[in-house]
């Protein structure tokens, strides 16, 4: 147990050189592997703590990957020492497998699996399970259930198999059975070729036989009680045969029984690289068997998971490591590592027939002068070995059962110290415990002992400080903290009293305390505490758990890590798990004689180099006692063994054993899964093929861009120490990262499309695997390919062009429209222009035409009266030119409809022709008029299309000489009337025909530049042919030119909204044309009866200080006229005038007239008072505008003061009857014998008349209040109210409060505020606006005007 291994290195180097000593040093080699392992403990792997697919595990294989398989009978199983990938044919990805039971698998030189199943022979290719068809040696297709496989020499591939014998394979989907000698065979267990190339088998009915090429030999023939099994050859050559009865060994020409292995029926056989054969026994374990020595070790392994020298080892394979795999019937796996690390153990591990000390956690250990080793246990006493690994003595009666601290003294007695129960000695010969008493406290806690040159001891204790004990005298001396020491770094004291450990310097001049404080020195020579450190403590606050001095650095571990401190530079150095430990918790640290630490952790021990601060991590499965060792527990042996004591026993070792074996392992690619699911060579990504060999083989991988979230699986193939195994990896020369350790995948989520060139490798205890180097290709979308870039770019190209040859059209199109709309800005601007100037041209018309009239009604004198006739005509013709641009506005807003009516266009025609007759004959021009028809009914706008006629005959008149001819020509046919006006006059350049028909358009005269007109005419004539659903044409003839209007006949192209009665035609006369055309002859005054104008008050409002003085001057003979020159002065005026009439101007500054009005007719004060609206504006909807707003009439300027006249009269005697009506009273009529009845009206009025009055105070008065009073619904009052007096009952309220603060006003003696408390209203600032709005003025302006008359 306790050999040492440092000869092993030693014989391995002399089995090169001297190849004389061969056997025997292998034979000593195997010796001591064979006891080596018993330091390491083995992985035990099962259905219930692992992936494994079935416990009841039929053969274990390693393939030339390196991966570890297992078959069972329920599936297959593949083992990358970290995860199990398992084959079953209920996965999706292994439906092609045949069976789930699986008995027996091969993998051949090329690669390919085989597996043998019942009923099934299959070949795997790394992706599907393939069928192989089994035939007999006559060629017929038959079944066989397969046992074994064997791949020979020469490559041929032999199935053994129970039905059809030796079968070989003849391709991968085909095997055939042997014939000739081999016809006979019907069960076949197991397969051997020997170095001579002969075929070994096992049979059931000839036994066990070999085939020499030629014959068949049967062995053990005399043997029939023999069941035979499985056949192994070891390195040398020798053939072994396991049996029911133990082990057979070929000897010479026969074979004999190996008789170590006694009656055990063995079930495996194995030869490892020790040429060792390790034999499986069904249901009794394993053994090693050396067959060069003849020595047999039986279960040599243990382990707390599973019995193994009670399991049955089916099958055994040992992988590139060394480690030893058992594939065991029902219990699963086990593996064990076999190479020696140097390690030796004693603990719990070993089972109970090899540890002698048993199973407490080991807190202190101790090699005496005798070389025993001494353990002190956690509840177990105290165990004393020889160095040869036998009990000496464990003492647990009568002595403390923890043991905290142990140290021997010069005198070769033991000092012991526990947790509670004091310490004391014991004596090495006859183990007697003297206990030693410690006055303060019966359960002293001792947790180190250090023995100094003068044979005193200084015990580390809780509570009390250090302790120096002198066995001469048994008198102690105390050390504890004085009361300020740990506040005061310069007071000479240690700084706390509890005391985990003690150690002296290696002179012995100091002593080294670590607290639950800090790490305290004691200068022994001057009894200092601050001499060493300058003070009484170093890193004061941190809990120390062990500190040791080496050539003047002082060492000391906490759970921070480890920290160097220069005893010289006082500079501290931290060492923690970043820098390479295994993890921040020291418990122990020792120094071997090359200066190098081992230093022991809460997980693992590291081999620290203190020059280069380097370290090499062991673990567990390295064969130390467990991962975690405990504070303080080791110590050196004189011959440098060191030891560590931890939870699971105790760890030893010499350093110079600890060497550290190359590395050779190298970085696999186990898997790749995309979403969860593993990838092979039939795995399609987005289109693509994601590899076209194995994963493990391949390193060039696509996907698709939906699958760029996967996960790579990495290993080593090295199945010991998995966990601490670290991966880094770099993409595409970054630097490399690391995975955390015992961590094997990458993963990655949403990678971006890209190339990624991947380096990966594998890093243990400082050593590293070679690079590994793949590629994944992560492909963009279809629309982010090159092919799309490149479609988009042509495309985009594509746009660009267009864009730029639509931008260039654009352009023009733009130019176009710019002069288009340039050309329409300007005929708007002309127009807009003209209906402008139209509204200041009719209002100085006004003053023309108007006293134009009266002074030809009083002119006598013919002479003057024809000039006056010729200056109306023409002020006429300005008007209708003006009325033609209006006409022109309302067709271009879409404003103008036609009114449709059934006339006789020859009648219609023939009164236009009589209006021109009398200017023909005054220019002597023939004038004639043609026509096809007496009757021709068409459906016109009379109003509209005489325009048509006269602007074709004013335009025909206006280019003819005088002595020219002009003629009117009407025809029809079943579909159209065609009117056509001709003359002689000037012709029409061809090139101005197509515009003559354009707006503001002016043909050159070259006869009559007089002639030159506004070039509107002629376009509103072509918009009301249009209209008219016609045409209108003109060409020159040979002397003058013609105009051609079309209109259709009936009334089918007319919509129903274009057509009305006869009834519905406004009375127009013709005489306005005339005028334009001819003197109007003289009328006969029409008498005017004089007004009755008494007290009859007017307000003009007339911003125009000539029409308003012209008004003011004609209307004040008959009434009493007050003007304003706006609205706003106008409303103040009339609220306080209350006039008969108003005259207002519609266009006015500040408030015009529809305003006026509107705020007229909206007050109950005001709503009565006529009012007329004189404007220039003659639209329609101006017209309209005007009389929404309350007017009682609306006259266009210029206007005759005659009609004005008669419109006030007629209003004035209207509003007159209406007051007299409704005022009267009739005596006679009305009251019969002084009786007057009052209907319910009245009544009805009289009762809410009476509510006012009775809250008019009040300012909550409403609607309910009254209909609550006079008994009626609120909705049945607001509707009598509304008959009654044309009021709301709110605005009927308002009213009464306005028109009684008004009154208030009036009077003297009141404020304003309280006429407005007084008439109901609560708010000044709305009693202020309410009485504005009513009154034109603010209460205090009202209240100041009327006080002061």
């Amino acid at each position: 147990m306790f050999c040492d291994y440092k000869k092993i290195t030693i014989f391995a180097v002399e089995i090169k050189i001297k190849a004389m000593r061969f056997k025997q040093l292998l034979t000593l080699l195997a010796l001591c592997v064979s006891l080596g392992v018993h330091a390491q403990m083995g992985k035990y792997f099962t259905t219930d703590n692992q992936q494994l697919s079935s416990s009841y595990v039929t053969q274990v294989y390693l393939d030339r990957d390196g991966f570890l398989w297992v078959t069972t009978r329920n599936g297959i199983n593949r083992y990358d020492g970290y995860q199990f990938r398992v084959f079953k044919r209920e996965n999706e990805s292994d439906k092609t497998l045949a069976s789930n039971y699986v008995n027996c698998m091969m993998q051949d030189r090329s690669g390919l699996f085989y597996f043998g199943m019942y009923g099934a022979l299959q070949t795997w290719d790394g992706e599907e399970f393939h069928n192989v068809t089994l035939l007999d040696h006559q060629g017929q297709e038959n079944y066989g259930y397969a046992t074994c496989f064997l791949e020979r020499a020469n490559g041929d591939v032999l199935v053994g198999s129970s039905g059809l014998g030796v079968m070989k394979l003849s391709d991968k989907k085909t095997a055939r059975q042997l014939g000739g000698v081999f016809a006979n065979l019907h069960t076949v267990n197991s397969l051997l070729e020997d170095k001579n190339g002969y075929l070994w088998m096992v049979t059931d009915q000839q036994g066990l036989v070999c085939y020499d090429g030629k014959t068949l030999k049967r062995y053990l023939t005399d043997r029939k009680d023999l069941i035979l099994g499985q056949l192994c050859s070891d390195r040398d050559g020798n053939i072994f045969v396991g049996t029911n009865a133990g082990l057979y060994r070929k000897q010479g020409n026969d074979f004999e029984h190996v008789t170590a292995t006694g009656q055990k029926e063995v079930s495996s056989l194995y030869c490892d690289r020790f040429n060792c054969i390790i034999v499986g026994y069904d249901g009794k374990g394993m053994a090693i068997y050396d067959p060069r020595n003849n020595t047999l070790t039986d279960n040599p392994f243990f382990s707390q998971e599973v019995d193994l020298s009670k399991s049955k080892v089916y099958s055994i394979v040992e992988d590139n490591n060394g480690n030893l795999w058992l594939g065991m019937l029902q219990k699963g796996i086990y593996r064990q590592p076999i190479a020696f690390n140097g390690f030796q153990y004693m603990g719990y591990k070993l089972g109970d027939s090899r540890n002698v000390a048993g199973s407490a956690c080991v807190v202190s250990v101790l090699v005496d002068s005798r070389n025993r080793t001494w353990l002190g246990t956690d509840k177990d006493g105290i165990y004393i070995i020889t160095s040869d690994g036998r009990l000496v003595r464990h003492l647990s009666e009568g002595y403390p059962s923890t043991v905290m601290a142990l140290a021997e003294a010069p005198d070769g007695r033991v000092w012991i110290g526990s947790y509670g129960d004091g310490g004391g000695s014991i004596d090495p010969n006859t183990f007697k415990y003297q206990r030693i008493s410690y006055p303060d406290d019966d359960h002293l806690i001792i947790m180190d002992i250090e023995t100094d040159a003068q044979g005193r001891l200084w015990f580390a204790t809780m509570r009390h400080g250090v302790l120096c004990y002198n066995p001469a005298d048994g008198q102690f001396r105390t050390y504890i903290a004085a009361e300020n020491a740990p506040n005061d770094r310069r007071v000479n004291s240690i700084v706390n009293n509890y005391i985990s450990q003690v150690s002296f310097s290696p002179d012995g001049s100091r002593l080294y305390v670590a607290t639950s404080m800090g790490v305290c020195c004691l200068d022994i020579a001057s009894d200092s505490w601050t001499k060493t450190f300058g003070s009484n403590c170093l890193d004061y606050s941190v809990p120390i758990r062990v500190a040791r001095e080496y050539d003047g650095q002082l060492w000391y571990g906490t759970s921070s890590g480890l920290f160097r401190y220069d005893l010289k530079t006082k500079k501290t150095t931290n060492y923690t798990a970043a820098d390479g430990l295994p993890t921040n918790g020291i418990a122990s640290i020792e120094r071997d004689r090359k200066g190098m630490l081992w230093v022991s952790t809460d997980h693992g021990l590291s081999l620290f180099d203190p020059k280069q601060g380097t370290q090499m991590n062991y673990f567990a499965d390295d064969g130390l006692q467990s991962n975690e060792f405990s504070d303080g527990a080791s110590c050196t042996a004189s011959d440098g063994t060191i030891l560590f004591g931890g939870i699971g026993g105790v760890t030893w070792f010499k350093p110079e054993d600890i060497k550290q074996s190359p590395w050779t392992a190298s970085v696999h690619l186990t898997a790749l899964t995309i979403n969860g699911e593993p990838v092979s060579t039939a795995t399609r990504s987005g289109g693509y093929q994601v590899t076209e060999n194995t994963i493990n083989a391949s390193d060039h991988f696509v996907l698709g861009y939906h699958d760029n979230s996967f996960a790579i699986h990495l290993s080593t193939l090295t199945y010991e120490n998995p966990e601490h195994i670290v991966y880094h990896y770099s993409i595409n020369g970054e630097p490399f990262r690391a995975l955390p350790a015992g961590h094997n995948e990458l993963s990655f989520s949403h990678l971006p499309p890209g190339t990624y060139r991947f380096r990966v490798k594998a890093e243990r205890s400082g050593m590293e695997t070679p690079e590994r180097n793949f590629t994944v290709i992560v492909h963009s979308p279809w629309y982010r390919s090159a092919w799309a870039y490149f479609f988009y770019a042509l495309i985009i190209g594509l746009f660009a062009w267009q864009f730029l040859a639509y931008r260039h059209h654009r352009m023009q199109n733009r130019l176009r429209l710019q002069a288009h709309m340039h050309a329409e800005e300007m005929s708007e601007a002309k127009l807009r222009f003209f209906m402008n100037i139209s509204h200041d041209i009719r209002t100085p018309m006004t003053l023309i035409l108007t006293p134009l009239l009266s002074l030809i009604k009083k002119e006598e004198d013919p002479e003057r009266k024809s000039v006056y006739e010729t200056i109306r005509r023409n002020a006429e013709r300005i008007l209708s030119l003006i009325n033609q641009m209006m006409d022109l506005r309302k067709i271009d807003k879409g404003q103008m409809q036609m009114r449709m009516s059934e006339r006789n266009l020859v009648g219609f025609i023939n009164d236009i022709y009589m209006l021109f007759d009398h200017q023909a004959k005054t220019r002597q021009i023939k004038f004639t008029f043609e026509h096809d028809s007496d009757q021709l009914p068409v459906w016109i706008d009379r109003s509209n299309f005489d325009k048509v006629v006269v602007n074709v005959l004013s335009n025909a008149f206006k280019y003819t000489p005088s002595g020219g001819e002009i003629g009117i020509r009407l025809t029809h046919d079943d579909h159209y009337a065609t009117i056509a006006v001709r003359d002689n006059g000037e012709k029409i350049p061809e090139d101005k025909l197509e515009k003559i028909f354009q707006r503001f358009y002016q043909a050159d005269s070259a006869t009559n530049d007089r002639n030159a007109g506004t070039g509107i005419g002629l376009d509103l004539t072509r918009s009301l042919v249009e209209m008219h659903h016609g045409t209108i044409s003109v060409h020159n003839l040979e002397q003058g030119c013609e105009f051609v209007i079309t209109i259709p006949l009936g009334n089918a192209h007319l919509s129903p909204e274009e057509m009305i009665d006869e009834s519905e035609l406004p009375q127009e006369p013709l005489a306005q044309l005339q005028a334009e055309l001819e003197p109007e002859e003289e009328n006969e005054e029409t008498p005017y009866e004089q007004p009755d104008t008494n007290g009859t008050s007017i307000v003009i409002a007339e911003d125009d200080d000539e029409i308003r003085n012209y008004l003011e001057a004609e209307l004040s003979h008959d009434y009493d006229v007050h003007c304003c020159i706006n609205g706003r002065e106008a409303l103040s005026e009339i609220y306080r005038l209350k006039p008969s009439l108003v005259i207002s101007d519609v266009m006015m500054p500040e408030m015009d007239g529809n305003a006026l009005c509107s705020q007229l007719k909206s007050n109950s004060s005001t709503n009565f008072i006529p009012v007329i609206l004189l404007t220039a504006r003659s639209r329609d909807e101006d017209r309209l505008e005007g009389l929404e707003t309350g007017a009682d009439a609306y006259i266009v300027k210029p206007c005759n003061m005659d009609i004005l006249r008669r419109t006030i009269q007629n209003l004035l005697s209207s509003r007159r009857l209406l007051k007299m009506k409704y005022e009267r009273t009739d005596v006679l009529e009305e009251r019969v014998d002084d009786i007057r009845l009052k209907s319910p009206d009245e009544k009805l009025l009289e009762k809410i008349m009476e509510c006012v009055r009775k809250n008019l105070t009040n300012s909550d008065l409403n609607i309910d209040m009254i209909s609550d009073e006079v008994g009626i619904s609120r909705v049945h009052l607001h509707r009598k109210m509304k008959e009654l007096t044309g009021q709301t009952p709110h605005d009927f309220i308002r009213s009464i409060r306005l028109k009684k603060a008004a009154q208030l006003l009036a009077e003297k003696g009141m404020n304003v505020t309280e006429v407005m408390y007084a008439c109901g209203f609560a708010n000044s600032a709305s009693f202020s606006t309410i009485f504005r709005k009513y009154y034109g003025m603010s209460p205090r302006d009202y209240m100041r005007e009327h006080q002061d008359r």
